[in-house]
Protein backbone atom coordinates (compact mmCIF):
# COMPACT_ATOMS: atom_id res chain seq x y z
CA UNK A 1 0.00 0.00 0.00
CA UNK A 2 1.43 3.73 -1.08
CA UNK A 3 2.37 6.31 1.43
CA UNK A 4 -0.22 8.28 0.08
CA UNK A 5 -3.14 6.07 1.06
CA UNK A 6 -1.91 5.02 4.62
CA UNK A 7 -1.65 8.78 5.34
CA UNK A 8 -5.06 8.94 3.28
CA UNK A 9 -6.57 6.35 5.34
CA UNK A 10 -4.94 8.20 8.89
CA UNK A 11 -6.33 11.45 8.43
CA UNK A 12 -9.77 11.44 6.40
CA UNK A 13 -10.84 7.73 6.94
CA UNK A 14 -14.04 8.38 7.42
CA UNK A 15 -14.99 10.35 4.48
CA UNK A 16 -12.90 8.18 1.96
CA UNK A 17 -15.87 6.05 0.70
CA UNK A 18 -17.67 8.82 -0.11
CA UNK A 19 -14.86 11.05 -1.45
CA UNK A 20 -13.62 8.72 -4.23
CA UNK A 21 -17.48 7.89 -5.19
CA UNK A 22 -17.16 3.85 -4.38
CA UNK A 23 -18.68 3.60 -1.62
CA UNK A 24 -21.13 1.02 -3.56
CA UNK A 25 -20.42 -1.28 -6.25
CA UNK A 26 -22.60 -4.43 -7.56
CA UNK A 27 -23.10 -6.97 -4.94
CA UNK A 28 -20.88 -9.78 -6.74
CA UNK A 29 -17.97 -8.02 -6.19
CA UNK A 30 -17.79 -7.74 -2.52
CA UNK A 31 -15.02 -10.40 -2.04
CA UNK A 32 -12.45 -8.45 -3.84
CA UNK A 33 -10.72 -7.14 -0.86
CA UNK A 34 -11.13 -10.17 1.83
CA UNK A 35 -8.06 -8.46 3.85
CA UNK A 36 -9.94 -5.40 4.20
CA UNK A 37 -13.12 -6.89 5.79
CA UNK A 38 -10.82 -8.96 8.21
CA UNK A 39 -8.38 -6.23 9.77
CA UNK A 40 -10.69 -3.66 8.82
CA UNK A 41 -7.88 -0.94 7.28
CA UNK A 42 -8.72 0.82 4.57
CA UNK A 43 -8.20 -0.25 0.99
CA UNK A 44 -7.18 1.56 -2.18
CA UNK A 45 -10.65 1.04 -3.52
CA UNK A 46 -13.95 0.44 -1.52
CA UNK A 47 -16.40 -1.99 -1.61
CA UNK A 48 -19.92 -2.23 -0.78
CA UNK A 49 -19.35 -4.64 2.03
CA UNK A 50 -17.40 -2.34 3.78
CA UNK A 51 -20.38 -0.45 3.76
CA UNK A 52 -22.68 -2.23 5.67
CA UNK A 53 -19.50 -3.73 7.76
CA UNK A 54 -18.38 -0.53 9.14
CA UNK A 55 -20.76 1.82 11.52
CA UNK A 56 -17.44 4.01 12.13
CA UNK A 57 -17.48 5.71 8.86
CA UNK A 58 -21.29 6.08 8.09
CA UNK A 59 -24.51 5.43 9.35
CA UNK A 60 -24.08 2.10 7.76
CA UNK A 61 -26.00 3.04 4.31
CA UNK A 62 -22.63 3.73 2.77
CA UNK A 63 -23.35 7.38 1.11
CA UNK A 64 -21.29 9.40 3.72
CA UNK A 65 -21.23 12.56 2.09
CA UNK A 66 -25.30 12.17 1.05
CA UNK A 67 -25.73 11.41 4.19
CA UNK A 68 -24.05 14.46 5.91
CA UNK A 69 -26.42 16.41 3.24
CA UNK A 70 -29.22 14.63 3.97
CA UNK A 71 -29.05 15.98 8.07
CA UNK A 72 -28.46 19.19 7.18
CA UNK A 73 -31.68 19.28 5.08
CA UNK A 74 -33.09 17.47 8.74
CA UNK A 75 -31.93 20.04 10.49
CA UNK A 76 -33.57 23.41 8.86
CA UNK A 77 -36.60 21.56 8.99
CA UNK A 78 -36.42 20.51 11.79
CA UNK A 79 -35.82 24.77 12.61
CA UNK A 80 -38.75 25.65 9.93
CA UNK A 81 -40.60 23.41 11.92
CA UNK A 82 -39.87 24.57 15.48
CA UNK A 83 -40.00 27.81 14.94
CA UNK A 84 -43.59 27.12 13.61
CA UNK A 85 -44.41 25.26 16.95
CA UNK A 86 -43.02 27.93 18.90
CA UNK A 87 -44.99 30.63 17.03
CA UNK A 88 -48.14 28.11 17.42
CA UNK A 89 -47.13 28.05 21.35
CA UNK A 90 -47.36 32.19 21.32
CA UNK A 91 -50.62 32.32 19.40
CA UNK A 92 -52.91 29.39 20.33
CA UNK A 93 -56.01 31.87 18.16
CA UNK A 94 -58.00 30.17 15.71
CA UNK A 95 -57.45 32.32 12.82
CA UNK A 96 -59.55 32.19 9.73
CA UNK A 97 -58.29 33.83 6.60
CA UNK A 98 -60.07 36.86 5.57
CA UNK A 99 -59.51 36.65 1.68
CA UNK A 100 -61.61 38.02 -1.26
CA UNK A 101 -58.16 40.81 -1.52
CA UNK A 102 -59.65 43.45 -3.15
CA UNK A 103 -62.97 43.85 -2.51
CA UNK A 104 -65.04 46.74 -3.17
CA UNK A 105 -66.29 49.13 0.02
CA UNK A 106 -69.53 49.40 1.20
CA UNK A 107 -71.09 52.04 -0.67
CA UNK A 108 -74.41 53.43 1.50
CA UNK A 109 -75.08 54.70 4.95
CA UNK A 110 -72.49 55.91 7.76
CA UNK A 111 -69.87 53.47 6.77
CA UNK A 112 -69.72 53.89 2.89
CA UNK A 113 -65.80 53.67 2.06
CA UNK A 114 -65.30 50.63 4.68
CA UNK A 115 -64.67 47.22 4.25
CA UNK A 116 -62.41 47.32 0.96
CA UNK A 117 -59.17 45.64 2.05
CA UNK A 118 -56.05 44.81 -0.97
CA UNK A 119 -54.58 42.06 0.83
CA UNK A 120 -55.24 38.14 1.81
CA UNK A 121 -54.76 38.38 5.36
CA UNK A 122 -56.10 36.21 8.65
CA UNK A 123 -58.32 36.79 11.77
CA UNK A 124 -59.07 35.25 15.13
CA UNK A 125 -62.56 33.70 15.32
CA UNK A 126 -63.25 34.49 18.75
CA UNK A 127 -62.18 37.42 20.98
CA UNK A 128 -58.82 36.99 23.44
CA UNK A 129 -59.53 35.19 25.91
CA UNK A 130 -58.77 35.34 29.78
CA UNK A 131 -56.56 32.57 29.92
CA UNK A 132 -54.71 33.45 26.96
CA UNK A 133 -54.54 36.90 27.78
CA UNK A 134 -52.76 35.90 31.55
CA UNK A 135 -50.16 33.17 29.85
CA UNK A 136 -49.29 36.42 28.32
CA UNK A 137 -48.83 38.30 31.56
CA UNK A 138 -46.77 35.45 33.15
CA UNK A 139 -44.39 35.70 29.78
CA UNK A 140 -44.38 39.63 29.98
CA UNK A 141 -45.26 41.25 33.47
CA UNK A 142 -42.93 39.62 35.70
CA UNK A 143 -41.83 42.80 36.48
CA UNK A 144 -45.15 45.10 34.88
CA UNK A 145 -43.86 48.37 34.39
CA UNK A 146 -46.70 49.24 32.17
CA UNK A 147 -49.52 47.66 34.12
CA UNK A 148 -50.68 44.71 31.53
CA UNK A 149 -52.46 43.78 35.05
CA UNK A 150 -55.01 46.32 36.23
CA UNK A 151 -56.59 45.14 39.58
CA UNK A 152 -60.38 45.25 37.92
CA UNK A 153 -58.84 42.05 36.56
CA UNK A 154 -59.72 40.61 39.62
CA UNK A 155 -63.89 40.39 38.90
CA UNK A 156 -62.98 38.43 35.57
CA UNK A 157 -60.69 36.08 37.65
CA UNK A 158 -56.99 37.05 37.00
CA UNK A 159 -55.26 37.59 40.01
CA UNK A 160 -51.48 38.36 40.96
CA UNK A 161 -49.47 37.34 43.55
CA UNK A 162 -45.87 37.46 44.75
CA UNK A 163 -43.30 40.88 44.04
CA UNK A 164 -42.28 42.86 41.42
CA UNK A 165 -39.89 40.84 39.57
CA UNK A 166 -41.45 37.75 39.87
CA UNK A 167 -44.80 38.19 39.62
CA UNK A 168 -47.57 35.02 38.87
CA UNK A 169 -50.70 35.20 37.47
CA UNK A 170 -53.46 32.70 37.64
CA UNK A 171 -57.05 32.87 36.28
CA UNK A 172 -60.46 31.27 37.37
CA UNK A 173 -61.58 28.28 35.12
CA UNK A 174 -64.80 29.49 35.32
CA UNK A 175 -63.58 32.46 33.24
CA UNK A 176 -61.07 31.35 31.10
CA UNK A 177 -63.02 30.87 27.92
CA UNK A 178 -64.41 34.40 28.24
CA UNK A 179 -63.03 37.50 26.71
CA UNK A 180 -60.52 39.32 28.51
CA UNK A 181 -61.82 43.34 29.10
CA UNK A 182 -60.26 45.76 31.43
CA UNK A 183 -57.81 46.23 28.89
CA UNK A 184 -57.19 49.31 27.19
CA UNK A 185 -55.65 50.03 24.21
CA UNK A 186 -51.77 50.02 25.10
CA UNK A 187 -52.76 46.91 26.84
CA UNK A 188 -53.71 45.11 23.34
CA UNK A 189 -50.73 46.50 21.38
CA UNK A 190 -48.69 45.35 23.82
CA UNK A 191 -50.27 41.39 23.17
CA UNK A 192 -49.91 41.79 19.48
CA UNK A 193 -45.99 43.04 20.24
CA UNK A 194 -44.93 40.18 22.33
CA UNK A 195 -46.85 37.88 19.96
CA UNK A 196 -45.06 39.19 16.71
CA UNK A 197 -41.38 39.52 18.93
CA UNK A 198 -41.69 37.33 21.53
CA UNK A 199 -38.84 39.62 23.72
CA UNK A 200 -40.97 42.87 24.12
CA UNK A 201 -44.08 44.58 24.35
CA UNK A 202 -42.41 48.16 23.05
CA UNK A 203 -41.94 47.63 19.27
CA UNK A 204 -42.79 45.59 16.65
CA UNK A 205 -46.82 46.25 14.93
CA UNK A 206 -46.64 49.64 16.80
CA UNK A 207 -44.16 51.27 18.25
CA UNK A 208 -45.33 52.82 21.55
CA UNK A 209 -42.39 54.79 22.12
CA UNK A 210 -44.04 57.29 20.04
CA UNK A 211 -46.55 59.86 21.18
CA UNK A 212 -50.09 60.99 20.14
CA UNK A 213 -51.17 59.04 16.84
CA UNK A 214 -48.14 58.07 16.16
CA UNK A 215 -47.73 55.60 18.67
CA UNK A 216 -51.19 54.00 17.09
CA UNK A 217 -49.99 53.55 13.46
CA UNK A 218 -49.15 50.15 12.06
CA UNK A 219 -45.35 49.49 11.62
CA UNK A 220 -44.40 48.04 8.27
CA UNK A 221 -44.00 44.34 7.95
CA UNK A 222 -46.09 43.70 11.05
CA UNK A 223 -46.95 40.01 11.43
CA UNK A 224 -49.57 40.63 13.69
CA UNK A 225 -51.63 43.47 14.61
CA UNK A 226 -54.96 44.84 15.66
CA UNK A 227 -57.46 45.44 12.66
CA UNK A 228 -57.91 48.44 11.42
CA UNK A 229 -61.97 49.51 10.60
CA UNK A 230 -61.95 48.06 7.29
CA UNK A 231 -60.64 44.92 8.04
CA UNK A 232 -62.77 43.87 11.03
CA UNK A 233 -65.52 45.33 9.14
CA UNK A 234 -65.28 42.94 6.25
CA UNK A 235 -64.31 40.28 8.56
CA UNK A 236 -67.64 40.86 10.07
CA UNK A 237 -70.48 42.34 7.35
CA UNK A 238 -68.92 41.45 4.15
CA UNK A 239 -70.83 38.43 1.92
CA UNK A 240 -67.99 37.05 -0.91
CA UNK A 241 -71.00 35.61 -2.23
CA UNK A 242 -73.35 37.89 -3.14
CA UNK A 243 -70.70 40.87 -3.01
CA UNK A 244 -71.75 43.18 -0.81
CA UNK A 245 -72.32 43.76 2.99
CA UNK A 246 -75.17 42.30 5.20
CA UNK A 247 -76.94 43.98 8.02
CA UNK A 248 -75.79 41.62 10.76
CA UNK A 249 -72.72 39.62 10.89
CA UNK A 250 -74.56 36.51 10.55
CA UNK A 251 -74.63 33.62 7.62
CA UNK A 252 -78.56 33.00 9.14
CA UNK A 253 -81.06 33.15 5.99
CA UNK A 254 -80.40 36.13 4.30
CA UNK A 255 -78.03 37.93 5.69
CA UNK A 256 -80.12 40.40 6.66
CA UNK A 257 -81.26 39.28 10.37
CA UNK A 258 -81.80 40.91 13.07
CA UNK A 259 -80.56 39.42 16.39
CA UNK A 260 -82.51 38.88 19.09
CA UNK A 261 -81.74 39.16 22.91
CA UNK A 262 -84.20 36.77 23.93
CA UNK A 263 -83.06 33.63 22.08
CA UNK A 264 -81.02 31.71 24.11
CA UNK A 265 -77.38 30.78 23.57
CA UNK A 266 -76.10 28.89 21.06
CA UNK A 267 -79.87 29.57 18.79
CA UNK A 268 -79.28 31.61 15.68
CA UNK A 269 -79.43 34.26 14.79
CA UNK A 270 -78.35 35.61 18.52
CA UNK A 271 -75.65 37.75 20.05
CA UNK A 272 -75.29 38.42 23.72
CA UNK A 273 -76.41 42.72 24.43
CA UNK A 274 -79.22 43.99 26.51
CA UNK A 275 -77.50 41.70 29.59
CA UNK A 276 -79.54 38.81 28.36
CA UNK A 277 -76.83 36.28 29.65
CA UNK A 278 -77.37 37.35 32.95
CA UNK A 279 -75.83 40.94 33.28
CA UNK A 280 -72.17 39.20 32.45
CA UNK A 281 -70.46 38.09 29.24
CA UNK A 282 -70.24 34.66 27.69
CA UNK A 283 -67.49 31.80 26.77
CA UNK A 284 -66.45 33.10 23.36
CA UNK A 285 -67.66 31.51 20.07
CA UNK A 286 -71.19 30.61 22.65
CA UNK A 287 -73.42 31.63 19.60
CA UNK A 288 -71.97 28.79 17.81
CA UNK A 289 -74.46 29.03 14.98
CA UNK A 290 -74.55 32.63 14.58
CA UNK A 291 -71.18 33.30 12.77
CA UNK A 292 -70.45 36.22 9.99
CA UNK A 293 -69.45 34.31 6.46
CA UNK A 294 -65.42 34.20 7.20
CA UNK A 295 -66.28 32.45 10.30
CA UNK A 296 -66.26 35.41 13.19
CA UNK A 297 -68.16 35.02 15.85
CA UNK A 298 -69.40 37.27 18.92
CA UNK A 299 -69.38 40.32 16.00
CA UNK A 300 -72.45 41.35 17.60
CA UNK A 301 -72.10 41.44 21.33
CA UNK A 302 -70.13 39.83 23.84
CA UNK A 303 -67.65 42.87 23.70
CA UNK A 304 -66.81 45.90 22.14
CA UNK A 305 -63.67 45.61 20.08
CA UNK A 306 -60.33 47.92 20.00
CA UNK A 307 -58.74 48.81 16.04
CA UNK A 308 -55.57 50.60 15.16
CA UNK A 309 -57.71 53.00 13.41
CA UNK A 310 -56.86 56.34 14.93
CA UNK A 311 -60.12 58.45 16.07
CA UNK A 312 -58.22 61.29 16.76
CA UNK A 313 -54.69 62.02 18.79
CA UNK A 314 -55.94 60.45 21.81
CA UNK A 315 -58.91 58.00 20.58
CA UNK A 316 -59.44 55.25 18.50
CA UNK A 317 -62.39 53.08 17.25
CA UNK A 318 -63.92 50.24 18.28
CA UNK A 319 -66.71 47.84 16.79
CA UNK A 320 -69.10 45.30 17.97
CA UNK A 321 -71.72 45.69 20.82
CA UNK A 322 -71.64 44.30 23.99
CA UNK A 323 -73.34 42.19 26.52
CA UNK A 324 -74.25 45.43 28.41
CA UNK A 325 -75.73 47.64 24.97
CA UNK A 326 -79.33 48.06 25.06
CA UNK A 327 -81.88 46.94 23.22
CA UNK A 328 -82.92 50.61 21.95
CA UNK A 329 -79.01 51.31 20.51
CA UNK A 330 -78.68 47.86 18.59
CA UNK A 331 -78.30 50.11 15.56
CA UNK A 332 -75.42 51.60 17.08
CA UNK A 333 -73.75 48.92 16.18
CA UNK A 334 -75.24 46.74 13.18
CA UNK A 335 -73.59 47.28 9.49
CA UNK A 336 -76.18 50.46 8.93
CA UNK A 337 -74.55 52.11 12.36
CA UNK A 338 -71.65 53.89 13.19
CA UNK A 339 -68.20 52.62 14.94
CA UNK A 340 -67.80 54.45 18.06
CA UNK A 341 -64.46 56.01 19.52
CA UNK A 342 -62.62 55.42 22.79
CA UNK A 343 -59.66 56.86 24.65
CA UNK A 344 -56.42 54.62 24.10
CA UNK A 345 -56.59 55.06 28.08
CA UNK A 346 -59.77 53.46 28.55
CA UNK A 347 -60.66 50.18 30.18
CA UNK A 348 -63.79 48.49 31.45
CA UNK A 349 -65.61 45.46 31.51
CA UNK A 350 -67.47 45.88 28.25
CA UNK A 351 -63.97 46.54 25.98
CA UNK A 352 -61.71 43.48 24.70
CA UNK A 353 -60.30 42.48 20.89
CA UNK A 354 -59.30 40.07 18.70
CA UNK A 355 -55.78 39.85 16.68
CA UNK A 356 -55.49 40.22 13.07
CA UNK A 357 -52.32 38.40 11.46
CA UNK A 358 -50.46 38.64 7.74
CA UNK A 359 -50.26 36.30 5.40
CA UNK A 360 -46.31 35.76 4.36
CA UNK A 361 -45.51 37.59 1.15
CA UNK A 362 -44.87 34.71 -1.66
CA UNK A 363 -41.43 36.45 -2.15
CA UNK A 364 -40.13 35.43 1.55
CA UNK A 365 -41.09 32.42 0.48
CA UNK A 366 -39.19 32.41 -2.58
CA UNK A 367 -36.28 33.90 -0.67
CA UNK A 368 -36.46 31.08 1.48
CA UNK A 369 -36.19 28.04 -0.98
CA UNK A 370 -34.05 30.24 -2.81
CA UNK A 371 -31.56 29.86 0.11
CA UNK A 372 -31.92 26.75 0.96
CA UNK A 373 -31.16 25.61 -2.75
CA UNK A 374 -28.07 27.98 -2.56
CA UNK A 375 -26.74 26.27 0.31
CA UNK A 376 -27.11 22.61 -0.58
CA UNK A 377 -25.70 23.63 -3.95
CA UNK A 378 -22.49 25.07 -2.61
CA UNK A 379 -22.22 21.88 -0.47
CA UNK A 380 -22.66 20.04 -3.37
CA UNK A 381 -19.55 21.78 -5.42
CA UNK A 382 -17.43 22.23 -2.47
CA UNK A 383 -17.64 18.48 -2.40
CA UNK A 384 -16.88 17.55 -5.89
CA UNK A 385 -14.02 19.91 -6.44
CA UNK A 386 -12.73 18.23 -2.90
CA UNK A 387 -13.15 14.56 -4.47
CA UNK A 388 -11.68 15.38 -7.77
CA UNK A 389 -8.39 17.24 -6.27
CA UNK A 390 -8.35 13.64 -4.24
CA UNK A 391 -8.88 11.84 -7.35
CA UNK A 392 -5.92 13.28 -8.93
CA UNK A 393 -3.53 13.23 -6.32
CA UNK A 394 -4.40 9.47 -5.60
CA UNK A 395 -3.81 9.08 -9.21
CA UNK A 396 -0.52 10.67 -9.08
CA UNK A 397 0.92 8.45 -6.90
CA UNK A 398 -0.75 5.23 -8.43
CA UNK A 399 1.59 6.38 -11.49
Amino acid sequence: MSAFVGSYRDDMDASYAADFGRDREPIQKKSRFPEYRRKGGSPTRVSGMHCRRSKRWTWGSGRGARMQNLRAFASCVAVALAGIASQAVASPLTFKEIGNPGNGAQTTGPNAGLGSVAKTFYMSSTETTVAQYTSFLNQAAKSDPNGLYDPQMSTIGITRSGASGSFVYTSSTSFNLRPVTYVNWYDAARYVNWMMTGTTTETGAYNLALSGSAAFQRQPGATYFLPNSSEWYKAAFYKPSSTNYGTWASTVGSGTVTPSASVPVGTAPAANYNNVAGSSTTNVGAYTTTSSAYGMYDMLGNVTEWTDSAGSATQLRVFSGAYTIALANVSNWGANGVSQVRLATNANDNIGFRVAAAVPEPGTIALAATGMVGMFGAGWLKRRKRQAVLLAAAEAVAV
